[in-house]
Formats: structure tokens, sequence, C-alpha cells
């Protein structure tokens, strides 16, 4: 049996911003895999538009292959530096070269929130 279902404008113009909301979000997500002595380690952010804060959490593959939950850390997109510093220190990560990585990486997830919030529609 067919439903007919009316909708105002508004009612439209809210269902397709939760849509983009949420398509922008799910494209936000980005994982970085490290690979070093002390095994392997996948590294993955994501950003809470809510909050505007940056997400770094993964997991660790030790050499005797057990899984190690890395500790998260959030913070403001804008404390790139700070981010990738702490991050490290909760997880015992000393490599200068993982520091830049994270650094680089942060780096292009907040050129893409930059550009998501100069694009998102107003709420």
């Amino acid at each position: 049996m067919k439903r007919i279902v009316r909708l105002t404008e508004s009612d439209l113009a809210l269902i397709v911003r939760r849509v983009i909301n949420e398509q922008a979000t799910s494209s936000m997500p980005s994982v970085m895999p490290i690979y070093g002595a002390a095994g392997t380690s996948t590294i993955s952010f994501s950003y809470d538009r809510n909050n505007d804060q940056i997400k770094i959490y993964g997991a660790a593959k030790m050499p005797d292959n057990s899984l190690r939950q890395l500790k998260p850390y959030s913070d403001s997109s804008e404390n790139i530096s700070r981010m990738a510093s702490i991050f490290m220190s909760y997880n015992g990560f000393k490599q200068p070269q993982l520091k830049q990585d994270l650094e680089s990486k942060l780096t292009e997830l907040k050129g893409k929130i930059d550009t998501y919030k100069k694009t998102k529609p107003a709420q």
C-alpha cells in the first residue's frame, strides 16, 4: 500500500541539511598506518563538528601479535602540534619522523575541515 507524505519546505530543508552533515562527517575520518620496530600501529583521525575537535585514536599490533588500544586524544582543530606531541607522549611514541607524519596528516585533515566549514549550510 502506498502512502503519501506531505512535507513543508522547512521539513525538506532540514532533511537535506542532515544528509549533507552526515556525508561531510563520514568523509572526514582518515587512517594512517605506522610500521616500526615495536610492531604495527594504525592511527585514525576523526572530526567532531559539534565541538570543533579532532580525535586521534588507534591500535597497535605488538611483536607477539597481541593488539593494544592506543590512548585516544581530542583537541581543538587549531592545536595541531600540541595534539601530535600529547598523543605521542600518551602512547610512548618517541620517533621524530612520526611526529612530523602526524602533524602532516593533521594539517591535511584541518584543510578538509576548513573547506567543510566554508561550504556547510547555515543551521
